[in-house]
């Protein structure tokens, strides 16, 4: 068994498809484009964003990662096998995996597919999460969920639990919007549309008044920390004493925001395992999700890939 070090993550894996192509006609069967296709490119979204933001650190850490067999199940393991060395454990189920098809024209997207909007865990993956929370010294679970299906309620909720009870610091990134499922927790990084929705406050409202609404939600919820992130407005810090810092976030060209969120969270959690502070794992973070996306395509030049 692979080393244990302090730090757990876990989270759902999304399939990137890139399918890049030309634009010269409109068909002649309806009034849409046609898009002559030269390229197909598979990589690892979600928690495999974090896992290759880690990977290309060099720097280990406890991701546990469950993969469907009945979507490109061979492209997705030639991929894993790279990252072998960086990933604890994988679990397995005859489930499709969930997808996203983004069709390219010119370095821009013409379109997005989105294909399985929920997978089904295995027992054994779910299993494996608990026993190791409970059973493991670590100091840190970390939690990508974009809600579709790694982390259910069920598990969230006995995660959250056991964490509590052994001093393992949460943080949390998530698409759930029961406020009651989120309660002590180190940190939570929403961005401004999602902490509006956790708050139940007008879409239209002041900063200001998300701000103090947020501070509410967060001593009413015991949740130490929230970062809010607002794009190319940069982001709010609250921190654990209520004192709030903004960050900006200066960008010379936004080329594409996907897996922005990814690299900001896969940053912060790679930046307390190096001891720094939250503040300045924060502003590490928002520096390296910048320049995400001044990249098109991918989050980063060295990002793994594999052709289909």
């Amino acid at each position: 068994m692979k080393k244990i070090n302090k730090m757990l993550v876990v989270g759902d894996l999304i399939v990137d498809i890139l399918v890049d192509g030309n634009v010269s006609r409109i068909s002649p069967e309806a009034p849409i484009t046609v898009l002559d296709v030269h390229n197909k490119k598979l990589s690892l979204g979600g928690i495999g964003n974090i896992i290759d933001y880690f990977f290309n650190k060099k720097e280990k850490t406890n991701f546990v990662l469950f993969v469907g067999k009945n979507s490109f199940f061979k492209e997705i393991i030639s991929l894993t096998n790279k990252y072998n060395l960086f990933i604890h454990k994988i679990f397995y189920g005859n489930v499709n995996n969930i997808l996203k098809f983004r069709y390219a024209s010119n370095n821009q997207y013409i379109m997005r597919v989105d294909e399985n909007n929920k997978y089904l865990v295995s027992s054994h993956y779910k299993s494996y999460v608990i026993n190791f929370l409970k059973n493991k010294d670590i100091k840190y679970c970390c939690i990508s969920d974009y809600n579709k299906g790694a982390i259910d309620e069920i598990l969230l909720t006995k995660i959250l639990n056991i964490c509590y009870k052994r001093k393992i610091k949460i943080i949390l990134d998530t698409k759930k919007k029961k406020t009651e499922l989120l309660k002590n927790i180190f940190l939570i990084t929403p961005n401004l549309m999602e902490i509006i929705d956790l708050c139940k406050i007008d879409q239209n409202s002041s900063l200001k008044k998300v701000i103090n609404q947020a501070i509410n939600f967060k001593q009413n919820n015991n949740i130490e920390n929230i970062l809010i992130t607002m794009s190319k407005d940069g982001a709010v810090f609250i921190n654990k004493h209520q004192r709030i810092k903004k960050f900006t976030v200066p960008i010379k060209n936004i080329y594409d925001v996907t897996g922005a969120g990814d690299i900001l969270f896969a940053s912060i959690i790679y930046n307390l395992l190096k001891n720094k502070t939250l503040e300045n794992s924060i502003h590490i973070a928002l520096k390296e999700a910048t320049r995400s996306v001044e990249i098109f395509g991918k989050i980063s030049d060295s990002k793994l890939e594999a052709q289909i």
